[in-house]
């Protein structure tokens, strides 16, 4: 690469990474209390963010799939937040996935159930008990109740997300935008601008 060449490279991966830090901060300020998964996705699937094409250069932000939905929000099939109200996502017939609600809890430590108040609960005489009742008394057997404890949990939550929506969270849309893209080029031409200007210059001569 030329000098200019090397130079402008520089300029666009400094711009690549203020546009990740944003989209970062914009994150963990809508989803404070997440695992950090999407934060971290949107460096590791940036590998190589900037490349040379025939055109010029191309400055790549990838993300992962679902980001519009966190970006634009859900509406709900009972009630819609305001900030997705304008969303074009809808529930209409599918919970949202089980089992990726059970592995956040999994990565937010919900894995234990609060134990009520012993004394409150009468212990039944050994007449009444069932057979069925004496597998959960075993380790295995109290592992599979906490685990179909949890999944109801989860499905729970599926249920309210369901009905309720999700909010729009606007960290994409807020950080990438005409705005700040025109703001961009701006800095570009400032930075370049006599560079193009001499070009121009000896072609007209």
């Amino acid at each position: 690469m030329t000098e200019l060449q090397t130079k402008l490279l520089g300029s666009l991966d400094a711009y690549w990474q203020t546009i990740v830090d944003k989209l970062v901060d914009d994150l963990y300020k809508a989803y404070p209390g997440s695992s950090g998964d999407t934060r971290l996705a949107i460096g590791a699937m940036n590998g190589d963010p900037i490349s040379l094409t025939t055109s010029g250069f191309k400055v790549l932000v990838a993300m992962p799939d679902y980001y519009e939905f966190m970006d634009k929000g859900v509406k709900g099939t009972k009630s819609t937040y305001s900030e997705s109200a304008d969303s074009p996502f809808a529930y209409k017939k599918k919970y949202p996935n089980i089992g990726a609600i059970r592995e956040w809890m999994n990565k937010n430590s919900i894995t234990q159930l609060k134990q009520g108040n012993k004394s409150a609960t009468k212990k039944p005489r050994a007449s009444t008990l069932k057979r069925s009742s004496r597998k959960s008394n075993t380790k295995s057997g109290k592992k599979d109740e906490l685990e179909s404890r949890l999944r109801l949990i989860a499905f729970l939550i599926a249920r309210s997300i369901f009905e309720k929506g999700l909010k729009a969270s606007n960290f994409y849309s807020n950080v990438i935008n005409d705005k700040e893209l025109i703001e961009f080029e701006q800095r570009l031409l400032d930075d370049f601008g006599d560079f193009i200007t001499s070009i121009v210059k000896i072609n007209n001569k």
